[in-house]
């Protein structure tokens, strides 16, 4: 189960390194054109210059890097920044990065964040919110944010919907009736 969840945060960072990848692309051609690259602060740049100027994936892409450090000095208030410019404007991993940099610190900010991401699909945010409301006393409401983390690739999730006392294999009402109604 620990690899799983490895897995699951490695795929969940898969956008984020995509959107890297392509920002590292177009470094490349422009590299090709004369520039001179020395390090990953090259890098960096190149991704500020592009959230400067608006692109959403960009300002997501600028919060990691301010947040790990990444060709820059580390800096949570700045990753903050950019990850609500971003978070703002729909950006559903930025979201869920200020659900989780909220989280334990201000849990009405974590849920606030973690629903917007939880609502586009983002698994980590659908477990996480379902957290949040399992801790507030609404299970049936957590229940259906942990199956649906569930149906996203989340085992922690599954683990969750169980320690709330609620099966992962919920049969539909109809399924339900039609058995009652034929045997």
């Amino acid at each position: 189960m620990e690899d799983h969840e490895k897995q699951n945060k490695l795929i969940r960072r898969i956008h984020v390194g995509m959107t890297i990848a392509a920002v590292f692309i177009g470094l490349v051609l422009a590299l090709s054109a004369g520039a001179d690259y020395d390090d990953d602060r090259d890098l960096f740049l190149y991704i500020k210059a592009k959230a400067e100027a608006g692109d959403i994936q960009a300002q997501s892409a600028l919060g990691e890097a301010y947040w790990f450090g990444q060709g820059t000095q580390q800096n949570d208030r700045l990753a903050r920044i950019w990850w609500e410019k971003s978070a703002k404007r729909g950006d559903a991993d930025a979201q869920y990065n200020l659900g989780a940099l909220y989280q334990n610190k201000n849990d009405t900010t974590a849920k606030f964040w973690f629903e917007k991401a939880a609502k586009q699909g983002n698994a980590d945010a659908q477990n996480n919110l379902g957290v949040i409301l399992s801790q507030e006393g609404d299970n049936e409401t957590a229940g259906h944010w942990f199956r649906k983390a569930i149906r996203n690739g989340s085992e922690e999730a599954r683990q969750n919907l169980i320690d709330i006392g609620q099966s992962p294999h919920r049969r539909s009402r109809k399924r339900k009736m039609y058995k009652w109604k034929y045997q």
